[in-house]
């Protein structure tokens, strides 16, 4: 399955009202909690997702953040409070800002 990033965003805001609103998620998620994802993607987007596809799907994200994290760490990025994204740290300006889909891309050069 190829997720649009439409959809990706609404996983991901989906699961981050689930941990505002209290739900333990130590050991990962719940089948009932991930089920109840799936439920909403098809009610928002009409796309069927099992909850295999979700727990994949979130696994390659937090591989994203960490890689982001890293680059962050190194100051090769710097967050940006008025634009609320990273730029280019020491290498570019902070109107230089560097889209999320290019900063992946260049993360995984970089660190993969």
């Amino acid at each position: 399955m190829v997720w649009k990033p439409e959809l990706s965003e609404f996983v991901l805001n989906r699961l981050v009202q689930l941990v505002r609103s209290g739900v333990c998620f130590n050991m990962g998620f719940k089948e009932q909690q991930m089920k109840k994802v799936a439920a909403d993607v098809l009610a928002f987007a009409g796309v069927h997702v099992t909850t295999l596809q979700l727990y994949n799907h979130i696994r390659n994200w937090r591989t994203k953040w960490s890689v982001i994290m890293k680059m962050k760490s190194d100051r090769i990025l710097d967050w940006s409070e008025d634009g609320c994204c990273f730029y280019g740290g020491d290498e570019g300006t902070a109107d230089e800002y560097i889209q999320i889909r290019s900063l992946i891309e260049f993360a995984y050069t970089k660190y993969m």
